[in-house]
This record gives structure tokens, C-alpha cells and sequence, in this order.
């Protein structure tokens, strides 16, 4: 068979011209091989001196001839994590901020979200007296606060407290910062591992008839539970 060296046509070879665009066949024709057809073969490719093909199997490389993983699924595939029980450091899956322990922060050990600052009771009251109850009323609501976030109570508002308190004449925030918040101290003590203490009684009293004795014992309570949670970090 003859090809026709201007468009490949394959032809007899007895034929003097092209059956398909016409052009004479002559010596300078093929001669039986396709001149679209590289040298050698098919079995020739890829020319010599280049890379060969990867051998069957082999993961599959980038241009770049650096390894990529196998797929999904293949035989070679395996997952990191399989082995990882969920909420394992690395495994992937925690929502942001959460630690192994499954609380926020820092603080997973001893139960509590978030741990508030000491702060020296008799200090307290002095500097309430010197600021005439100012620095008193940033205390409670200070400290409410860090009961709030120690225990992840988001239903709790000590500001809006405050503000009941004062539209009230003072009833609404005793209730609230002597008698609300202390109670809610004994939980904080039980997820700390200290014994629970219900002050909510007496501060409340004390708060009626005598605050800075409820403010004292108020702020030496959560001075333990701070010591408590800070020791078991």
C-alpha cells in the first residue's frame, strides 16, 4: 500500500495519483509507510532519553513530579484520622476555641468556662467607701459578670440587674447581686471539686442590713473557687 505524502491517504500500489486530493504518487511516496506514523513505531514512544511512563499502579505525580496521595477509595487510600476518637487534638471536628476537655479557654479541667480575678475583700470595702459606693456598684456588677462567664450562663445579665435595682429603689439588685449570683456560686464550687457552700441566706440578710459583710464574703468565696480552677488548669 502506498500513502499519499500530502494528505495520508492510503492507496493502491498501482496507483499513480492520489485517489483522495489527487497529488501523483511517485518514488518520493512512502513506500508503504504512513508518513504520520512517528519512526519506529508506536512501541518507540516516548522518544528515547525521556522520561518513561509511571509503572501501572504507581500513585499518580504532579507536572511538577512530586507524589500525590491516591484517590479516595483506591486500594492505597488511608485515612489519618481512622484511628483518631472524635475530640482528639488534630482530629479536625471541635468548633473554634474548644479544647479536648470540651469546655472553653483554658480551664477544662476544673469544669469552668472562664476564671474571674482575685481580688483582697477588705480592699473591696475600702475602696467602696473611699469612692462612696462607686467602686462598690462596678464590683457587683463586675463580679456578676464573672459568675455569668464561669459558668456560661448567657441567660444572665448583671447590667440590666443593676438597672432593675436602681428603678426599683435598691430592691431588685439586692435580690440580684446578694441573694441570685451567690446561690449560683455553690454550682461554680461543685464544678471546681470544693464542697458546696450556700451563702445565698446570709448575704442576703447581710446585704439588707450590712453590705460590706455580704461584699466580704462574697469575694472570699470566689477567691477559692479562682484558686481552685487556676490549680487544676
Amino acid at each position: 500500500m502506498t500513502f499519499c505524502t500530502n494528505c495520508g491517504q492510503q492507496n493502491d500500489d498501482t496507483a499513480r495519483a492520489c485517489t483522495n486530493c489527487g497529488s501523483p504518487l511517485g518514488s518520493s511516496a512512502s513506500g508503504g509507510q504512513n508518513p504520520y506514523q512517528p519512526t519506529g513505531g508506536p512501541s518507540s514512544y516516548p522518544p528515547s532519553g525521556s522520561a518513561p511512563y509511571p509503572p501501572t499502579g504507581a500513585p499518580p505525580t504532579n507536572p511538577y513530579g512530586t507524589q500525590q496521595p491516591p484517590p479516595y477509595g483506591s486500594p492505597g487510600y488511608s485515612d489519618p484520622y481512622a484511628n483518631q476518637p472524635y475530640g482528639t487534638p488534630g482530629y479536625g471536628n471541635q468548633p473554634y476555641g474548644m479544647q479536648p476537655g470540651g469546655f472553653q479557654g483554658g480551664y477544662a479541667s476544673s469544669g469552668l468556662m472562664s476564671v474571674g480575678e482575685k481580688r483582697d475583700p477588705l480592699m473591696v470595702i475600702v475602696f467602696t467607701f473611699l469612692t462612696c459606693g462607686i467602686y462598690g456598684i462596678w464590683w457587683m456588677v463586675t463580679y456578676g459578670n464573672e459568675v455569668k462567664n464561669s459558668l456560661g450562663r448567657q441567660d444572665l445579665n448583671p447590667g440590666m440587674d443593676l438597672v432593675l435595682g436602681i428603678i426599683t429603689c435598691g430592691i431588685w439588685s439586692t435580690i440580684a447581686f446578694w441573694y441570685k449570683y451567690p446561690k449560683l456560686i455553690m454550682e461554680m464550687q461543685q464544678r471546681v471539686g470544693l464542697p458546696p457552700n450556700d451563702i445565698s441566706t446570709t448575704t442576703l440578710l447581710l446585704g439588707i442590713f450590712f453590705a460590706p459583710a455580704a461584699l466580704y464574703i462574697v469575694q472570699s468565696e470566689l477567691n477559692k473557687i479562682w484558686d481552685a480552677a487556676g490549680g487544676r488548669r
